[in-house]
């Protein structure tokens, strides 16, 4: 790492003879301290290096500094090599390079780009999916018709890609969600329907492939989209599939870009309340309300000609829905809501939204564990005998429960923090906070008196 300055003398000579060290830290560090030397120094030792592993190294850094003009010559190099030969991270770096030549150098000659398509694609698909991420990639890049039967065999399977990674997040991601309301639902939502995400590259991979399509594997690929609609993937994630649907549908012949477009799920976006682009947003401005100023906008304006389509927007834009079912809509994680002008009154309501924490159920409330570890698990506590606390931790997967032997357990309390995060009604303006209000008294119901008779008393509805 001396050497990892411009031009020091000695340089070349020093890293050389590391770059087929059996440590990968150890080769990137010489690869680096070659790479602060002068091009012209090193270029051709790389293009004459017999050594596999060593030629590997340098075309990444011939990729990275040399000249585009050496494209061909670099894959000619590259595609010599016997793949076979090679182990599995080897067969990774080698393709590694190919990847940096190309992405860094441009689209090689045709003769080139076939005898990279002959030399890589035998060995499609591997017995390693980090291989076939490579492959896949590789092979799209250069338009080899047969990426697509192999691509899409492999997006039709079961994806078992990172199954002790896809625990681990599971666990983890368990472990945040009850202790961090204002992002924890979202955390939920997404571990109780995780995206394939190995399924989820190839089909953003075979997103950019452009010939050797046919109406039966259009029809294969773009109904997978219509499935992967449902996953849950954290916010960006359905813009980042409709993207890849949408680069897809540009190789698609004019005359049949409406069947491919509905086939793929183009009315999923609208219709279903997928698209969050399109829930509407409060007008605002924007502020921050406190409850005493909360309450005092109902008794300035009371609840009297109120919207009900402005309510119903603010419930939908306040996701109030995703925990709570109101009319047999939305979700279990909450109580009901359908009856909840009758049991509470308005500043009770405005109380709730503006500090959850205030009163929280112990229907509804989480358990702390605090364990001998340093460590703590949160959820709610569905059961325990002499030897175990079971908690679940996913309000959208309650049947998932976690099992804490109580012997690692030294505490255990009622969370203080209540699953509902606060600041939802931040955004909204006094006209939209007295519709929302209104619209909850009601229940949802258009008919209710609310709308019909005018205002009804806050201090005890009947």
């Amino acid at each position: 790492e001396q050497y990892h300055v411009k031009g020091k003398s000695g340089g070349l000579e020093a890293a050389w003879p590391y770059l087929n060290h059996e440590d990968r830290f150890v080769r990137y560090a010489a690869r680096v301290a070659m790479e602060n030397q002068p091009v012209s120094s090193w270029q051709e030792k790389v293009l004459n290096e017999k050594d596999p592993i060593t030629q590997i190294q340098g075309m990444v850094s011939l990729a990275r500094m040399g000249n585009k003009n050496l494209k061909n010559q670099m894959l000619d190099k590259l595609t010599q090599l016997d793949y076979d030969g090679l182990s599995d991270i080897q067969q990774v770096d080698l393709l590694r390079a190919i990847e940096l030549t190309l992405s860094r150098m441009g689209m090689p000659s045709n003769t080139n780009r076939q005898s990279a398509v002959d030399y890589l694609s035998p060995h499609y698909p591997a017995n390693k999916e980090v291989l076939n991420s490579s492959l896949s990639k590789i092979l799209v890049y250069l338009d080899d018709p047969n990426v697509i039967e192999t691509t899409l065999t492999l997006l039709e399977k079961e994806d078992k890609s990172g199954p002790i990674e896809q625990a681990s997040a599971v666990t983890d991601g368990n472990d945040l969600i009850l202790r961090n309301p204002q992002y924890g639902l979202d955390i939920a939502q997404m571990l109780n329907e995780i995206p394939p995400a190995q399924q989820t590259y190839y089909a953003t991979v075979l997103s950019k492939q452009r010939s050797g399509w046919t109406p039966e594997l259009r029809e294969r690929y773009f109904k997978w989209f219509y499935d992967a609609f449902d996953f849950k993937g954290g916010n960006s994630y359905i813009g980042f599939i409709d993207k890849a649907r949408q680069e897809a549908l540009t190789h698609v012949p004019k005359n049949e870009f409406d069947h491919y477009n509905q086939m793929s799920g183009d009315s999923l976006l609208t219709n279903n309340g997928i698209d969050l682009a399109n829930v509407p947003q409060p007008e605002g401005p924007r502020k921050n309300w406190e409850l005493e100023n909360a309450i005092a906008v109902l008794d300035s304006g009371g609840l009297v000609n109120r919207s009900f389509e402005s309510g119903k927007n603010m419930y939908a834009a306040t996701r109030c829905i995703t925990c709570h079912s109101m009319r047999g809509e939305g979700g279990i994680i909450g109580p009901d809501l359908t009856q909840l002008g009758t049991r509470f009154t308005a500043e009770d309501m405005i109380t709730a939204l503006v500090e959850p924490n205030e009163t929280i159920s112990d229907q509804y409330a989480s358990t702390v564990l605090y364990l001998k570890n340093g460590q703590s698990v949160v959820g709610r506590l569905t059961n325990q005998d002499e030897e175990k606390y079971y908690l679940s931790q996913n309000p959208f997967a309650p049947d998932v429960i976690r099992e804490v032997p109580k012997a690692d357990v030294t505490e255990t309390k009622l969370s203080a923090v209540s699953l509902m995060p606060p600041g939802l009604i931040n955004p909204m303006n006094e006209n939209e906070l007295r519709d929302l209000i209104a619209y909850l008294m009601a229940g949802g119901n258009p008919e209710h008196p609310m709308y019909t008779e005018g205002e009804i008393k806050r201090a005890e509805a009947e």
